[in-house]
């Protein structure tokens, strides 16, 4: 039985036209079979009136990715949300992935191109910025990302400690669901 995955990602490149992307290809790097996206959305679309006030924004649409996921009919979320050099949103990520262990919950640190970049074995001193990574790779199509991970040798010597452990709840939540359906 093949798990049903709900994919929430920042936009085209995370998740592609619909629910692939580089955020789906990562995952099926790391586990190939026995999962397919069923569902998801961009996370701007995730729509925030759902729910109440006193939560920060990100919050309310990991709230939302979750209950979108059941209303779905989904088994597993995988969420990612680029922190674009925001240490707050860091920190609220990473508590909301502590959190959340049924989630694998990416934080992006800046954005996905980074993590691509990261991919090829492409290192700064102090990190890649938004800006950075995006003018590095310029304007290639989500399907020439795509072709990135495709290329990686997943060696994880040299990435950063938060793909890492993404990589790692992926594998985690999508093993282990898959054993209990």
């Amino acid at each position: 039985m093949s798990l049903k995955v709900f994919l929430v990602g920042e936009g085209p490149n995370d998740i592609g036209r619909w629910g692939d992307g580089v955020i789906g290809a990562l995952a099926r790097r790391q586990v190939e079979a026995g999962w397919h996206v069923e569902d998801g959305c961009a996370w701007k679309k995730l729509s925030v009136f759902k729910v109440g006030g006193g939560l920060d924004i990100d919050e309310k649409r990991f709230g939302i990715a979750q209950q979108s996921m059941r209303e779905a009919d989904c088994d597993v979320l995988l969420y990612a949300r680029d922190v674009d050099g925001d240490e707050e949103r860091k920190r609220l990520l990473a508590s909301l992935r502590d959190a959340h262990p049924e989630v694998a919950l990416a934080v992006v640190d800046p954005c996905v191109e980074g993590w691509l970049l990261e991919l090829r074995g492409e290192r700064k001193k102090h990190g890649w910025t938004k800006t950075a990574s995006q003018k590095t790779l310029g304007e290639l199509t989500t399907a020439e990302m795509e072709s990135i991970v495709a290329s990686w040798n997943r060696s994880t010597e040299h990435l950063s400690e938060d793909l890492r452990r993404w990589l790692a709840d992926v594998v985690r939540v999508l093993s282990a669901r898959g054993e209990t359906s």
